[in-house]
């Protein structure tokens, strides 16, 4: 038996498989943008103690990106939550995410998916201190972020997304923000 030529052909249907493969990946033919909006609850974590997810826990956002095909995206959102609370020290956060999204058709209308990239984040930061009395603080700063959802189509160009995602702010007010949301998605 003659190994080089064994070897060989299997170099090179691995290779046009691998180069397939690729080809498959990257076709911009099924590229397409998308626009979104949504709404959801969130429960932070300070340190040791934890708040549960309320309806006074309210996240809105809205969102924009490009699917590159079936399997990969990028996204930027605008996320702003409602005022979280730790008995004497409020934080009202907002920002904008910066991701990219790893998706895998489960269904011909169905899809899960996994995201991560970058929260860049504001926050008005209040504490009622005894002596002094009330003091603000405008602080800002950049954590990374990650979340998986399901993504179902209800129309021809739109699609329902449920998500969760984790916010770990790694700054003087260190919660950690998990949120659990709902939104619709139109493609164009």
């Amino acid at each position: 038996m003659n190994y080089g030529k064994l070897i060989a052909a299997i170099a090179m249907t691995t290779g046009l498989t691998g180069q397939a493969m690729a080809q498959d990946i990257f076709d911009r033919s099924e590229s397409e943008f998308f626009v979104g909006g949504g709404y959801g609850q969130y429960s932070v974590k300070w340190d040791d103690e934890e708040t549960e997810f309320d309806e006074k826990s309210e996240v809105v956002k809205i969102f924009g990106g490009i699917k590159l095909n079936e399997y990969l995206g990028a996204e930027v959102a605008y996320l702003n939550f409602d005022e979280a609370n730790d008995f004497d020290t409020n934080a009202e956060i907002d920002g904008f995410t910066f991701a990219g999204i790893l998706s895998a058709p489960i269904h011909e209308r169905a899809s899960v998916y996994v995201k991560g990239g970058w929260f860049t984040w504001n926050a008005e930061v209040k504490a009622d201190l005894p002596v002094l009395g009330g003091v603000s603080e405008d602080m800002d700063g950049g954590d990374w972020f990650y979340g998986a959802g399901v993504k179902v189509g209800l129309l021809e160009n739109l699609d329902l997304r449920l998500e969760y995602e984790r916010f770990e702010i790694e700054d003087d007010i260190e919660p950690k923000l998990d949120v659990a949301s709902a939104s619709l998605q139109f493609a164009f």
